[in-house]
């Protein structure tokens, strides 16, 4: 599987952002060549923070069209295929939110990711933050699997579903086995690669828990790589935010391929899957005792 050539077109995360800048430093100039403001010097300094200001407004002005846009969206209408468009959206408004929130994320092992292949996404869960750390900083188009409550965030959540992100219902079967079937269609079409946590819910003490089986089931059925990865710190982008700077660490701890699996069942895969990310937890608790 080779990703379409028609991704490569919107795999850039700061399209946006540098849209805005630029579109608010020609304002500022503008405004400043017609205003006459040149002719004195004390007003040198004004372009600069008028050029800002232009940039939050406009900034302002395209989240309005994003809401105006979502009035339109019908949660009810399943989304067959990622749409180019909504996800450009949902990965650049992520990747601004993450740069003012303070973010950095560093994504350790990232050569180990199939470059030219669909992948199931697999790692612990510490908070709503974790994939969007990811996907924001990919290349390649990823969709995550999530809770059905994604879809009730404002505005976001209904830009989510126009862009094809998968929110399943853990209360109901059928609903959760379409999902299945949806990150699998996904996959074996090309569409995109998934990214789920197989905890199902978010660790508030830093343990692994168990994991759903069910979900392996997307890496047995499209036969894809999958790559095992650890989060870390991602907790604390919400008590740190915006004056503090948070770290998120994202370990590629290894990619499973076809071969590597092929006589598991998913019940057996996820439990080789879950030791891989506790030996990295088991791995820094030592450390941590050993520097004690």
């Amino acid at each position: 599987m080779i990703f379409r050539s028609g991704e490569r077109k919107i795999i850039n995360n700061m399209v946006l952002f540098i849209i805005l800048v630029v579109l608010s430093l020609s304002l500022s100039g503008l405004t400043y060549y017609f205003a006459g403001w040149y002719s004195n010097l004390w007003t040198l300094f004004i372009p600069l923070p008028l050029a800002v200001l232009y940039w939050f407004v406009l900034f302002a002005l395209f989240l309005i069209y994003c809401w105006l846009v979502s009035l339109f969206v019908d949660l009810k209408k399943p989304v067959k295929e990622p749409k180019a468009g909504g996800y450009f959206v949902i990965k650049n408004v992520i990747w601004i939110v993450l740069l003012f929130a303070n973010v950095k994320v560093k994504i350790v092992g990232k050569e180990k990711i199939p470059a030219k292949t669909r992948y199931l996404f697999v790692s612990n869960h510490l908070s709503s933050f974790d994939h969007l750390c990811y996907f924001s900083h990919r290349k390649e188009r990823v969709i995550s699997l999530g809770k059905k409550e994604i879809e009730s965030f404002f505005v976001a959540g209904k830009w989510m579903h126009k862009a094809g992100f998968i929110a399943i219902d853990r209360n109901d079967p059928v609903q959760g086995l379409r999902c299945i079937l949806q990150c699998i269609d996904y996959i074996k079409k090309d569409e995109a690669s998934i990214a789920l946590a197989p905890e199902g819910t978010r660790s508030h003490d830093g343990l692994l828990h168990e994991f759903h089986a069910g979900s392996f089931k997307i890496a047995l059925k499209s036969q894809c790589p999958l790559v095992v990865a650890r989060i870390h710190n991602s907790e604390n982008i919400r008590v740190n935010a915006p004056w503090k700077r948070t770290l998120v660490r994202i370990d590629i701890l290894d990619v499973l391929y076809p071969k590597d699996y092929q006589d598991l069942t998913s019940e057996a895969l996820a439990n080789k899957v879950h030791a891989l990310i506790e030996a990295s937890l088991n791995a820094e608790a030592e450390i941590i005792r050993e520097k004690k």
